[in-house]
């Protein structure tokens, strides 16, 4: 029987250890075990295993293994490997260990399955090590899919079992990987089942140290609900900002659905004298600039500025103007009050309780305004916003009142990306605005989004997702082109159509429509990490930084990515250690520890990645990320492959 689990041997009947069997017929026979029952050429082996060297020198090695196999083969009388001038392949008369074990552990008794987890046990070819670094990018790979194989059996052997033999194999199993979230719950609830909930308390706190001091994470959220579960939680729980409350149905609480969005109306400094003509014009055409700021956003119906500038000289009038939500009104205060310089005050109210939301007040001065105009302007718009947003969300979570506009909200303030739950979870939202407001452009532009990000993160072929996203983003764009949102998911969705040229463009066009938009300016730089435009990347990113300090995790991601290209390892792992969120990070991290010569650490990061996405292959990989030059690309793909990604 040849051996590839543990230490590689070649076995007799009596299951004694044949001696002579070469390490690189090892490697052969692991290859082919691999995939069972086909045959693979000459030239594929000698390129894999001995492809660091020159074509006749590889040639040469593959033919002395393959003669010291013939060799021992006529010493004992067996037959292992059968080769011909093109091929090799498993002898049919050859067993392999791997055969019977990964078909199943039911039958195993809890101490084979203990003892076949032992590290030294699990290892598919224990102690081998080839010289090229392809094979061992290999080797690390199919280390990596046997250990998750049979982890996998082991764990659902281990559902069988009592209780107490449960405990055992879910010890052994987090003996072999410390980090398994799965394993744990599954070791909390036997021991939990067997009333020992002071060892799940104790060995919950050694888990968390564990994923924060060696990976800088934190378990998942389902985690800790599961253990809490089983313990109950360390503090009473709290409505945490942003959760949405459950509805109590019966008991007089009626949930009813408004379709309007906010609407608003900026009203401009009276002209009462106060202020001299050309303080005046300069302060109504800011006024007029943030009412068209706001305007461009979308999210909100806007009185135009004429009908408030109405309003405003006559306030009699407001009953032509209809329902208003929020009323933003300006007073120009001057030199005749004491002022140096002219002062604008800014103040938000809610019109249905005369309550004020927000108020603030600046120098208007010209040589001021010139040098910061747009700064300022970006500012107050973003500030009214933000009030009005989270005045909206706060009112839902008291009365239960839904409309377009909050469903736009609740999705957008739970949308991750790099996160495929959350991702398919929010597209529910955004299309729950639209089905009460076709109209409602943010909301379409953001459904285009979670389309573009699901394709993504399942890396599949299959481009319907993206030509979905590109539809309904054209369609934003063709009915606001004004609005950046619509140029910005045009961009993603070009981009992963391979179209990266016309993807910069639109990403162009996004930035020029809000030049101070953080998330516009990062989507610029991902953008030119693709066009391969690495430091034009990083300065961008760099100054979506400075606009969103306590930036999310993609700003990490694509900064890092544009380092990791750029041949700063180092910084990149510095720059993915600020995220919050491991998964959009682990790939990338295996990466840059693999390139910087750290394989346990990027076996740690290959594994926890490949638990959440387990189909991932290299190949899939290539034909979906796009990169416009190939040497970029194969640099990337030779990374993936060196940090044990197949």
């Amino acid at each position: 029987m040849l051996q590839l689990l543990g230490a590689p041997a070649v076995l007799n009947a009596e299951g004694d250890v044949l001696s002579g069997f070469p390490s690189g017929g090892f490697l052969v026979a692991a290859y082919l075990a691999r995939k069972p029952g086909t045959s693979a050429s000459r030239v594929e082996l000698q390129n894999l295993f001995w492809g660091d060297v020159a074509t006749a020198k590889s040639q040469m090695n593959l033919r002395q293994t393959l003669s010291l196999v013939r060799k021992f083969e006529q010493s004992h009388g067996i037959r292992v490997l059968q080769s011909d001038s093109k091929t090799v392949r498993l002898a049919d008369a050859a067993t392999v260990d791997l055969v019977r074990l990964l078909g199943g552990l039911e039958d195993f008794g809890a101490d084979e399955i203990v003892d076949l987890l032992k590290m030294d046990n699990a290892t598919f070819l224990h102690g081998l090590s080839p010289r090229s670094a392809r094979a061992q990018g290999w080797l690390e790979a199919e280390r990596n899919a046997v250990q998750m194989h049979l982890a996998g059996l082991a764990l659902k052997a281990a559902q069988h079992k009592s209780d107490s033999d449960q405990i055992r194999i879910h010890s052994a199993l987090l003996a072999a990987d410390p980090y398994v979230e799965e394993v744990f719950c599954a070791y909390a609830s036997a021991l939990a089942r067997q009333g020992d909930r002071a060892t799940i308390a104790i060995e919950w706190e050694h888990f968390c140290a564990r994923l924060w001091n060696d990976l800088n994470i934190e378990p998942a959220t389902e985690t800790s609900k599961h253990v809490e579960e089983l313990i109950g939680p360390r503090v009473q729980p709290q409505l945490r900002e942003g959760a949405m409350p459950r509805h109590i149905t019966g008991m007089g609480q009626v949930d009813r659905i408004d379709l309007h969005r906010p609407r608003l109306m900026v009203l401009p400094p009276p002209e009462d004298g106060t202020a001299r003509p050309a303080e005046l014009y300069v302060v109504r055409s800011f006024v007029e600039d943030v009412v068209d700021s706001l305007a461009t956003l979308r999210s909100f119906d806007v009185v135009a500025p004429h009908s408030a500038r109405k309003v405003a000289q006559a306030p009699d009038l407001s009953e032509r103007i209809g329902h208003v939500d929020f009323v933003v009104s300006c007073r120009l205060a001057g030199k005749h009050e004491g002022l140096a310089a002219p002062e604008l005050t800014i103040r938000l109210t809610e019109q249905a309780t005369g309550r004020v939301m927000f108020a603030d007040r600046f120098s208007v001065s010209a040589e001021l305004l010139s040098r910061r105009y747009r700064d300022v302007l970006k500012a107050t718009a973003n500030a009214l916003v933000s009030e009005i947003e989270r005045d909206q969300l706060s009112q839902f979570r008291t009365t239960g009142v839904a409309n377009a506009y909050l469903y736009f909200l609740m999705a957008k303030d739970k949308f991750r990306p790099y996160d495929l739950r959350s991702v398919r979870a929010t597209r529910r939202g955004f299309q729950k605005a639209l089905n009460l407001d076709q109209g409602f452009m943010p909301a379409k532009s953001l459904l285009a989004r979670t389309l573009t990000e699901e394709w993504f993160l399942l890396a599949r072929t299959d481009k319907t997702r993206l030509t979905e996203s590109l539809e309904l983003a054209n369609q934003v764009v063709d009915e606001a082109p004004l609005f950046a949102g619509g140029h910005w998911e045009r961009a993603s969705s070009l981009l992963y159509l391979g179209d990266i040229d016309a993807a910069v463009t639109s990403a162009e066009k996004a930035r020029d429509l809000a030049p101070h938009e953080a998330d516009l300016l990062r989507t610029h730089a991902d953008m030119l990490v693709h066009a391969c435009e690495f430091r034009r990347a990083r300065d961008e990113i760099d100054r979506a930084m400075q606009l969103n300090p306590l930036a999310p995790d993609d700003y990490h991601w694509i900064k890092a990515t544009a380092q990791f290209l750029s041949g700063d390892n180092a910084g990149a792992l510095d720059s993915l250690r600020l995220s919050a969120d491991w998964r959009a990070t682990a790939r990338l991290r295996a990466v840059c520890h693999a390139l910087m010569g750290d394989r346990q650490k990027a076996r740690k990061w290959r594994q926890r990645y490949l638990r959440e996405y387990p189909d991932f292959q290299v190949s899939d990989w290539q034909s979906v990320v796009p990169m416009k030059s190939p040497e970029v690309r194969e640099y990337y793909t030779d990374a993936l492959r060196l940090a044990g990604f197949v």
